[in-house]
């Protein structure tokens, strides 16, 4: 059985085309078994192995070395292949994906709706281009995005995720709470409403439940550093300490110069 989820990943990432199916294929398997990313590095590294051998990277190779690794939350590395895949809507929605997740919120939101104009899940890149939007100050329209999609959107995890974020950079986190377990209601997996969660219920002094929020979102790749940082200052609080330095690590082994990490570590 092992061996066949390796070989599903595998043959994924070589499927041609490289495709809107091809890609939700992979995530759903990634979702089903958060162990078969590493299939998933092996994959990215064979790949990057045949490229060494190409005179020329096809377009192509490129488009499927960016989504692999920002699915791994290696973004830089992401970012340098996507931008040579060309103004296809899937690499426009993963670069956007990748700048969203180095803090590059206004290119992201450009991104994103690249990613629509291109037909790549239009609705899907319209909600993330109104959260990038949002992490840029832009509260106002991306309140509009969210308010021209809602009929569209009810049954949709990232609709209510972006809605709990907008009431929650109001105060009103009770409110926003609710519509994040809405999001897992319909996306078990989410991140984005795992994190929340857990950032929720750590400011309430709900340690046991944050701590299982956090676990769950640092099980499942990419995850956001904040999640690892909080982890572990939850592990300390808690004397864990090992537990604690190696969330620290995972943080460094994405950003080496990350001043909390560094000193937390220390």
């Amino acid at each position: 059985m092992a061996e066949m989820m390796t070989t599903d990943v595998r043959a994924i990432m070589d499927r041609s085309p490289f495709d809107v199916a091809a890609v939700a294929d992979l995530r759903e398997l990634l979702n089903r078994d958060p162990s078969r990313y590493r299939t998933l590095r092996e994959s990215v590294q064979n790949i990057k192995e045949r490229e060494k051998k190409e005179k020329e990277g096809k377009p192509e190779t490129h488009l499927r070395l960016g989504v692999g690794e920002v699915l791994l939350g290696r973004y830089q590395s992401g970012l340098e292949h996507l931008k040579k895949a060309g103004e296809l809507g899937m690499a426009c929605y993963f670069r956007g994906i990748a700048q969203e997740n180095q803090q590059q919120y206004e290119p992201a939101a450009a991104s994103f709706a690249s990613a629509a104009k291109h037909g790549y899940d239009p609705r899907n890149s319209e909600l993330h281009r109104a959260g990038a939007l949002r992490r840029a100050g832009n509260d106002d329209e991306a309140r509009q995005i969210l308010a021209g999609l809602a009929k569209q959107s009810e049954g949709s995890a990232e609709y209510h995720f972006q809605q709990g974020c907008l009431i929650s950079a109001s105060g009103e986190m009770i409110e926003a709470a609710a519509e994040f377990e809405k999001t897992l209601q319909l996306d078990k997996d989410h991140n984005g409403a795992l994190f929340e969660l857990a950032y929720i219920n750590d400011l309430y002094g709900n340690d046991e439940l944050a701590l299982e929020y956090y676990r769950r979102c640092t099980d499942r790749p990419p995850v956001p550093l904040a999640a690892w940082v909080n982890l572990g200052i939850l592990y300390e609080d808690d004397m864990r300490f090992r537990e604690a330095e190696q969330c620290y690590r995972h943080v460094l082994a994405h950003e080496p110069n990350h001043p909390r990490a560094r000193l937390f570590v220390k």
